[in-house]
């Protein structure tokens, strides 16, 4: 063979997509859908008096409370990719690629903003903007020689003491490891409080690794307390924009509408994690 070596070549099907992490809040949280631009619930509020016992010939005891309505926008997600016409009728592949790239990016931006969105102008209110700040409550400097391990079993403690009961934690893989790596003085390792030997489980609550959570930032949370609205699921258009007609071009569009909320009586089943604060107010400052 001379001149190249088209004989010679063997090209695997396929292509070599781009490593990316995987979305995971969706398949966990409490999905549902809305055919609103905003979702509302109702609340209960101002909770007065309540049952009582009461002796004979003497006022029964009241009790009373309020509705309250309440709302939040459900906000878009969208990207758009465009093509020539020659580049679909020669690649045999190109239309299926530009199709799951479209896919990919709008389920990664939903889950980034499904945890951090801010809520500000176009952004989805994620966990990270509901959620309330890791608290110790009694335990606040009774721990010697505390750790992340000592967080992670507080805060499900503490959140089950608040008529919560956490359902998922969510945390760096960096942390879990840090965790499950620790060592004693004699470098043997310390046994985590997993429920099960591959580390699936801690203090009794499900464990989510995922690099889209922040190195030293963790979440305790209720899945079943945060609430997702679909108002537009994920979904992709083929058309012309502008002057595409007359380029040979084609536009991919892919669009999603959801809202995500936490009602305000379900506070305390969403807690955010800074490890190193949190270690600190555990601290006894004592060793042991």
């Amino acid at each position: 063979v001379t001149g190249g070596t088209v004989l010679l070549q063997d090209v695997e099907p396929g292509l070599v997509n781009i490593a990316r992490r995987r979305p995971f809040l969706r398949n966990i949280l409490s999905v549902g859908f809305t055919n609103n631009k905003l979702v509302t619930w109702i609340e209960k509020d101002n909770v007065e008096g309540g049952a009582g016992a009461t002796g004979e010939n003497a006022p029964k005891s009241q009790g009373s409370f309020q509705w309250a309505e309440k709302n939040i926008p459900v906000r878009k997600i969208t990207e758009f990719i465009k093509v020539t016409t020659e580049t679909l009728e020669d690649i045999d592949e190109a239309e299926a690629d530009i199709r799951e790239e479209l896919i990919q990016q709008l389920e990664l931006k939903f889950d980034e903003q499904l945890l951090i969105g801010d809520g500000l102008t176009t952004n989805i209110k994620g966990i990270k903007e509901w959620a309330t700040a890791f608290n110790p409550g009694s335990l606040a400097g009774t721990i010697a020689n505390a750790n992340e391990s000592d967080v992670i079993q507080t805060g499900v403690k503490v959140m089950i003491n608040n008529n919560h009961y956490p359902t998922h934690i969510l945390i760096s893989p960096l942390d879990a490891g840090k965790i499950a790596m620790e060592k004693d003085m004699t470098g043997r390792y310390v046994t985590p409080p997993f429920n099960n030997s591959d580390g699936t489980r801690m203090s009794g609550v499900a464990v989510i690794e995922n690099p889209g959570v922040t190195q030293g930032t963790a979440y305790l949370i209720d899945a079943t307390k945060v609430k997702v609205r679909i108002r537009k699921n994920l979904g992709i258009a083929v058309g012309y924009d502008d002057d595409d007609f007359t380029n040979n071009r084609v536009t991919f569009l892919a669009e999603l509408r959801a809202a995500l909320y936490v009602a305000t009586n379900n506070a305390k089943a969403v807690v955010e994690i800074d490890f190193d604060a949190a270690i600190a107010a555990l601290e006894s400052g004592s060793s042991s």
